[in-house]
C-alpha cells in the first residue's frame, strides 16, 4: 500500500488467489482490523466454464482433453460423497464456532488425488473415446487427462463457484456483515446496470459521490480477445460480440451446477450475508432466471424436472437458521479503512 494518500483517497488491492483458503481471513483481520472487502462473484457455471478454458484447456493438451461436463459430473460427486458438502453442514459451520468448519482445500482436496476425484465419470468416457485400448492404455490416457498444472485450479471448477463455502470463513474470523460487499459481476459489465452498481461500491467504501455514468458511457474494460487487460477498453457493441462468439456452456454441464449451487446461493444471500447487497437486487436470483429463460433451456429443465428432483431434494438439505454474526458499525471508526479487493472468481474472459 502507498505511504501517502492524497485528501478523500483511499488505496486497496486485488487479490484473487489466497481468497478460498481459511488460514487468511484472520491474518487478514489481524494486521488490517478495519478493512472493507469487496466479493466480486459470478454466475457459478460461467465461472467454472471460464475457468475451465483458462486454468485446464491451458494445460491439458493432446485428443484426450476431459470435456467440461465429464469434470463437472465427477466434481459435484466427489464434493458431495467425498468431501461431505452439504447445505446443513454449511449452515451448521456458520452457526457454530465451537468447531472446525469445512475447508475443501485442507480437508478435501489435499487428501485426495486427481484420479480419485474424476473416477468413474472420466473412465466411461475414455473408454467411449478409445474403445479398443487396452486396460495399461486407459490408464495413461486418463493421466495425460490429468494435469499437473494448476490442480489447485481446475480441480475446483465446481467448489469455487460455491461462495458461501468460503466466505463463512470470513465471517468465523470475526469479519461483520457490514465489512464485506458482494459485487455482482453481471451487473458491471451492463451499462444500464454498471452505474448503480459503481455507485454502491463507492457508497460501501465512504468515498465521496462521483458520476460513473461519464466512464461506463466510454465501454468495457478487458472484455477479452484482443482487447484483455485491466486498461484495454471496448465499446460496449464489441464487447456484446465478443461475448456472443464465445462458445456455449454445454447444457447439461450448465444445469448441474445450477442445481448443485442454487442452494447454497440462497443460503448466502438469505442467511450468511444478508446484509451484504444493500438495496440492490440479490445476484443468484438473477444466475437462475438467465438459466431458464431461453426455450432450449426451458425445455432442458422440463425434460429433467421428473427425473432429478427427488435426488435434488435427497442431496440438498433446505433446513437453514440465520447466523449470529455480530452486525458492528465500523464507517464510524476513528481508523482509516482500508480496501481489500477479493474476487472469488477468475477474473477472465475466455
Amino acid at each position: 500500500f502507498p505511504q501517502k494518500e492524497l485528501p478523500g483517497q483511499i488505496t486497496g488491492e486485488a487479490s484473487p488467489g489466497y481468497a478460498a483458503y481459511s488460514a487468511v481471513p484472520s491474518r487478514v483481520l489481524h494486521h488490517l482490523p478495519n478493512v472493507r472487502i469487496l466479493c466480486i462473484i459470478r454466475d457459478p457455471a460461467t465461472r467454472a466454464y471460464s475457468a475451465y478454458h483458462y486454468n485446464y484447456l491451458s494445460v491439458a493438451h493432446g485428443n484426450n482433453v476431459l470435456p467440461f461436463e465429464v469434470l463437472v459430473k465427477a466434481e459435484i460427486h466427489f464434493l458431495t460423497w467425498n468431501c461431505g458438502v452439504s447445505l446443513s453442514r454449511l449452515a451448521n459451520d456458520a452457526n457454530a464456532s465451537s468447531h472446525k468448519a469445512l475447508d475443501l482445500s485442507a480437508d478435501c482436496y489435499a487428501h485426495s488425488t486427481p484420479v480419485e476425484q474424476t473416477g468413474k465419470a472420466a473412465d466411461e468416457w475414455l473408454r467411449s473415446k478409445f474403445p479398443a485400448a487396452k486396460p495399461n492404455a486407459l490408464v495413461t490416457q486418463r493421466t495425460a487427462a490429468l494435469p499437473r498444472a494448476n490442480q489447485h485450479l481446475w480441480r475446483q471448477l465446481v467448489a469455487r463457484s460455491i461462495y458461501a463455502l468460503y466466505l463463512v470463513h470470513w465471517f468465523r474470523a470475526g469479519f461483520s456483515q457490514d465489512s464485506i460487499h458482494l459485487v455482482c459481476s453481471e451487473r458491471l459489465a451492463r451499462p444500464q446496470d454498471a452505474v448503480a452498481e459503481l455507485d454502491a461500491i463507492a457508497h460501501f467504501l465512504d468515498l465521496p459521490q462521483y458520476n460513473f455514468a461519464p466512464a461506463v458511457q466510454k465501454g468495457k474494460y478487458n472484455a477479452g480477445s484482443k482487447h484483455k487487460g485491466y486498461h484495454a477498453l471496448s465499446s460496449w457493441e464489441e464487447a456484446q460480440q465478443l461475448a456472443e462468439a464465445r462458445p456455449p456452456i454445454p447444457p447439461e454441464a450448465h444445469r448441474l451446477i445450477d442445481e448443485f449451487s442454487s442452494p447454497f446461493n440462497a443460503f448466502l444471500f438469505e442467511s450468511l450475508a444478508p446484509l451484504s447487497r444493500g438495496n440492490l437486487p440479490r445476484c443468484d436470483l438473477e444466475w437462475t432466471a438467465s438459466l431458464t429463460s431461453s426455450p432450449s433451456r426451458r425445455q432442458e429443465e422440463q425434460q429433467h424436472k421428473s427425473s432429478t428432483s427427488t435426488s435434488t431434494r435427497h442431496h440438498h438439505d433446505h433446513s437453514t437458521s440465520i447466523p449470529d454474526f455480530q452486525h458492528k458499525d465500523k464507517r464510524n471508526s476513528p481508523h482509516r479503512d482500508l480496501v481489500f479487493s477479493s474476487s472469488l472468481y477468475f477474473n477472465n474472459n475466455s
